[in-house]
């Protein structure tokens, strides 16, 4: 009996270094999108100044006309992308945890299960109470997991809004009051 318990806990280590594993490639994955979007991002920037660096021909009094309308685009696309990243990220290390918390919980039944049938007499007692236990436990996570996905959904739901908002709004084309009098 010892071997075997000996065995499915080996298992149940195998299966969290797996998880753990399994969620540093997802995270990495995501550090290199968003490296990649940032990186792409400072190399638009860069070119707009380039390309505003060379505009002298101005008066000095008068501001700078900005075209803000690709500016706000870019900003707004950035956002989507970001928020489309951590989306991706979250619903992949939700079904990682998912997975293995059913690998995890099925190991620690299948060595409850075992000490109940091999058991010395009087182990029903304790090996009730694990069973209670570990039936709280994974009572708690599923409320964990489903408040945390309502929060994710609310929050998606949230930044797709103001992502929304954002490109549908269009900078005012007004003149300032001090060019509007020249004309």
């Amino acid at each position: 009996m010892l071997d075997t318990i000996s065995q499915h806990m080996m298992a149940s280590r195998e299966a969290s270094l797996e998880a753990w594993l399994s969620a540093a490639n997802v995270a990495l994955s995501s550090l290199e999108q968003v490296t990649v979007l940032n990186l792409g991002a400072a190399r638009t920037l860069m070119e707009d100044v380039g390309a505003h660096a060379g505009c002298q021909n101005y008066d000095e009094n008068m501001p700078k006309p900005v075209a803000l309308k690709p500016l706000l685009d870019r900003n707004t696309a950035y956002s989507a992308a970001v928020l489309e990243i951590a989306a991706k990220t979250q619903e992949a290390l939700k079904r990682s945890i998912e997975a293995h918390h059913s690998q995890w919980n099925d190991s620690v039944n299948a060595v409850v299960n075992l000490a109940t049938r091999d058991g010395p007499e009087g182990t029903e007692v304790v090996v009730a109470s694990i069973k209670t236990t570990l039936a709280a436990v994974n009572a708690a996570y599923d409320n964990i997991r489903l408040a945390t996905s309502e929060m994710a959904s609310i929050a998606n739901d949230s930044a797709a809004v103001l992502t929304q908002e954002g490109s549908r709004k269009q900078p005012s084309q007004k003149l300032p009051k001090s060019a509007a009098k020249a004309h």
